[in-house]
């Protein structure tokens, strides 16, 4: 193993997903390690050394211990434009925190 990231840009948190789409490793939710607080952000990063936030508060509800996929449309071959989730969807299921 080989630690890419000494410090990232988001809180120190537990229990995220991560899930990797199109070129992208996304980074959602979990549970804020110095608040206890339950999360819905997103961050990404095409290498694992520079991250981006992509939303502070996701569509879905705060939520830690979840699970997430990536998933293509039928014929399986992903956009052409790097990044985008055109024809495709990433699923986030389950967890705790959620109503």
């Amino acid at each position: 193993w080989v630690r890419l990231c000494e410090h990232a840009p988001w809180a120190p948190r537990h229990s995220p997903a991560l899930v990797s789409a199109h070129g992208w490793l996304l980074l959602l939710g979990g549970t804020d390690g110095t608040t206890g607080g339950v999360l819905n952000d997103v961050w990404r990063s095409v290498d694992g050394v520079v991250w981006e936030l992509v939303c502070l508060d996701a569509p879905w509800p705060p939520r830690s211990a979840h699970q997430a996929v990536s998933w293509l449309p039928k014929s399986g071959h992903p956009p052409e434009s790097p990044g985008s989730l055109e024809g495709g969807a990433i699923v986030v299921a389950g967890g705790t925190g959620c109503p």
